[in-house]
């Protein structure tokens, strides 16, 4: 049985924020989800510009 009320936890994916207080949830959402695009997406944009 899971303990993650959405289901399992998808391969490749990890739970880095436990449950809590829906506040502190949305605080660590607001601080560490800054930017959706996939990795190799940032990465490749960030090569074509020289940064």
């Amino acid at each position: 049985m899971s303990t993650n009320p959405f289901g399992d936890v998808p391969d490749g994916r990890r739970i880095v924020f436990g449950a809590d207080e829906r506040q502190k949830c949305l605080d660590h959402v607001g601080e560490h989800w800054t930017d959706l695009r996939p990795k190799s997406l940032r990465r490749q944009m960030a090569a074509r510009r020289g940064a």
